[in-house]
């Protein structure tokens, strides 16, 4: 009997594994994702190339499997020759240098384009000898000899999909190899036949940077998940582990299914802040997946969590992207202006700025606005009109799972509900700004003084930018008569904005000159200012936490009266110097008494010498 109970208990616990685990068996593996189109890179040179990705030995779905085969997709091949598919732990200088090295009989092989979408024909390659992938990962690819470039598909021979992905593109002209995986290349179309044992409900977190929050509150975290298993992903579960203490299990529901293995999405998980100022280290871990124990390797992903002592109230960046070349846009600027008219608490707290750049370019396009549709998810589908509100991360882009800032609001409703969200957000940076032009208006000046809240560690970006209303259009789509242009950036600092590191007591001052141009409107100019977060590597964070806009003052020149008791004396000087050592806040304009545009110990000798000469 004891031995029947044992049979029986074996035999259920067989029954259970077979539940988690999948049975060995093969898949295809890749950044690459057999429903997504693809397009075409390269180098438009005679050369001989390469191209790879780069497949982690240690963690995800690929973690001691075999690769038995390659799967690639070959554009013409009247182009090309001496094709060699590849496997290596390194970087090889050329295809021959690989750990491993198959050379193909292009004969037998597919090639040509599907359609202008659909580039490059797949091939299944079984590999003569199968490759344990190691523990530090593993490289694979393909070279060839491009011998002419007379046609698009010798320029651009390379099949990749859009979207960045970190391992998914490397490339090599000769033996010089460039990492594109954050280049907005795209992903090489390119997937390998693995061989083991795979699980099915497997999901990994990836690791989420530095959250902050105000004490007392809550922050909704954005953090992406990829698929490790076989199993369509639709939910999942998670804790957070804080100093030790470990949460309660909290429940996800994921907008886009990962149907594929390797799939990756954007989920949205909560931290809680701490009932004081601190900076605190952070795991959060996938416990569940579909309702199943998480049976990926790589289940935990770490960040910081900042609890700050204060917040600030915010103003919201709104961020239209516009061009006379788009028939929709003179709508949307109606309704933007419609919405702030109607709503005037809340437009009094918006600064407005438009981009001339994602349906085309304009007479008005700076090379900043050209810049900007990276926001688009590395521009990769660019449309407009289309907004942006503080560069908050609100929608996926097309095609990829990946959070962007951009997206299409299409009624004041829609608008003021973004508006709102982003003004009931507290903000830990606070900006003030003033604005004159110089004596002949050849010039704006524009101070700006930042303050942080206590526990701010990360170092911010401040751009300031020159806008003007009312341009005329010479030949604005969609609209009948004259259409007038408003809010169209003009001028900016930086096109990513300057680091603020010279902090003193949690406040900081910058000071920048605009020169310009004979045909700006003096009368229409405005300035904005906007501080936040700048990731080169992720256009979702990029938010922005506070902006002010103000418009320049006439010149008036500094008097020497800082105090403002109607004299000028030595109590200004007094005043004068502890603005300088940063102990008082006066007015920039007040004490920019030499006119150079900044306020410093300069200033300070000519007020001195100023009141010496008149006896006072």
């Amino acid at each position: 009997m004891k031995k029947f109970f044992t049979f029986i208990l074996l035999i259920s616990l067989l029954a259970i594994t077979s539940a988690n685990h999948a049975a060995a068996s093969q898949t295809w593996w890749g950044y690459y994702l057999a429903t997504e189109n693809r397009t075409a890179t390269g180098y438009n040179a005679k050369a001989t190339v390469s191209q790879a990705i780069f497949i982690p030995g240690n963690t995800g779905a690929a973690q001691g499997k075999t690769i038995k085969g390659v799967r690639l997709y070959m554009r013409s091949f009247a182009a090309i020759s001496g094709l060699k598919v590849w496997i290596s732990r390194s970087l090889p200088s050329a295809a021959d240098k690989a750990d491993y090295v198959q050379t193909m009989n292009m004969v037998d092989m597919n090639n040509g384009d599907e359609s202008s979408e659909s580039l490059g024909k797949q091939n299944d390659i079984t590999l003569d000898k199968p490759y344990v992938i190691p523990a530090e990962g593993v490289y694979v690819g393909y070279t060839f000899t491009v011998r002419s470039t007379n046609a698009d598909y010798g320029k651009y021979p390379t099949c990749v999909a859009d979207g960045d992905v970190e391992g998914g593109l490397f490339m090599a002209k000769g033996s010089t190899w460039t990492d594109y995986s954050k280049k907005g290349k795209g992903h090489l179309a390119l997937q390998v036949q693995l061989d083991g044992e795979f699980y099915n409900n497997a999901l990994s977190p990836h690791d989420f940077g530095t959250q902050i929050v105000a004490k007392g509150g809550s922050v909704k975290v954005p953090i992406r998940v990829t698929n490790d298993g076989t199993a369509t992903v639709k939910d999942f579960d998670y804790t957070v582990a804080i100093d030790g203490t470990t949460s309660a299990e909290k429940h996800v529901s994921l907008a886009q299914e990962l149907a594929n293995i390797n799939e990756s999405t954007t989920g949205t998980i909560e931290l809680q802040a701490a009932d004081r100022a601190v900076s605190q280290q952070v795991q959060v871990t996938i416990t569940k997946v579909n309702g199943q124990p998480n049976e990926s390797g790589h289940a935990t992903a770490t960040g910081k969590l900042n609890t700050l002592g204060e917040s600030f109230e915010r103003n919201v960046l709104v961020e239209e992207f516009t061009t006379e070349k788009c028939p929709n846009c003179p709508s949307m600027a109606t309704i933007m202006k419609n919405t702030l008219n109607r709503y005037p608490q809340q437009a009094a707290r918006v600064a407005l700025v438009c981009h001339h750049s994602g349906f085309y370019t304009d007479q008005f396009t700076t090379s900043a606005d050209n810049a900007y549709t990276w926001f688009y998810n590395n521009a990769g589908a660019t449309y407009a009109p289309a907004l942006m509100f503080d560069r908050y991360p609100y929608t996926e882009a097309d095609n990829t799972g990946l959070k962007t800032p951009v997206l299409f609001a299409s009624n004041s409703s829609e608008i003021i509900a973004y508006i709102n969200n982003r003004l009931n957000t507290p903000a830990y940076l606070d900006l003030d700004a003033e604005a004159a032009f110089n004596a002949d208006s050849t010039s704006v000046t524009v101070w700006v003084t930042a303050k942080r809240a206590q526990g701010y560690e990360v170092t911010p970006r401040l751009a300031v930018v020159l806008t003007e209303n009312d341009i005329a259009s010479t030949s604005q789509a969609g609209y009948s008569g004259t259409f007038y242009h408003a809010h169209v950036m003009r001028d900016i600092n930086s096109t990513w904005g300057v680091d603020v590191d010279n902090w003193t007591d949690n406040q900081a001052t910058y000071s920048y000159t605009f020169d310009l141009k004979n045909n700006w409107n003096r009368s229409n100019l405005q300035v904005v200012a906007y501080i936040g977060n700048y990731d080169s590597t992720d256009a979702s964070n990029c938010v922005v936490e506070n902006s002010v806009a103000v418009n320049p003052a006439a010149y008036t020149p500094a008097s020497g009266d800082i105090d403002g008791d109607g004299t000028v004396n030595v109590s200004d000087a007094t005043a004068l110097v502890n603005k300088v050592l940063g102990e008082a806040d006066y007015s920039n304009l007040k004490c920019d008494i030499n006119g150079d545009g900044t306020v410093n110990v300069s200033d300070v000798t000519a007020l001195i010498s100023n009141i010496l000469s008149k006896g006072n």
